[in-house]
């Protein structure tokens, strides 16, 4: 068994703690950590530097399309980061992250 861990960048701490708090709401994610991270990037024909937050998420693979679909509507950026990567963990973690989000039928 496997699980998706998102990889997800916001301007403002607040912001990320808003939309995880609504996709825990709406059972999209079992859980997410908040981390303060320093980017440069290049955004409409200028390198950018500044103080972003990631959101890093744990779902399900099964509910992947509804959880990016539901942060692009929700998140503030005009092209949010969206980074799904497909993890492994011990056993018992796994199964709580299944047994928590929403019904994967």
């Amino acid at each position: 068994m496997s699980f998706a861990m998102l990889y997800v960048t916001f301007d403002k701490e607040e912001d990320a703690q808003e939309l995880t708090t609504q996709l825990l709401e709406k059972k999209l994610i079992a859980g997410a950590n908040i981390i303060p991270a320093n980017s440069s990037y290049w955004w409409k024909g200028q390198i950018n530097q500044s103080g972003e937050f990631i959101a890093m998420m744990q779902t399900s693979i099964h509910i992947w399309e509804k959880v990016e679909s539901t942060i692009e509507e929700l998140h503030p950026y005009e092209v949010p980061c969206i980074i799904r990567l497909e993890v492994a963990s011990n056993e018992a973690y796994e199964k709580w992250v299944e047994d928590t989000v929403m019904d994967k039928s």
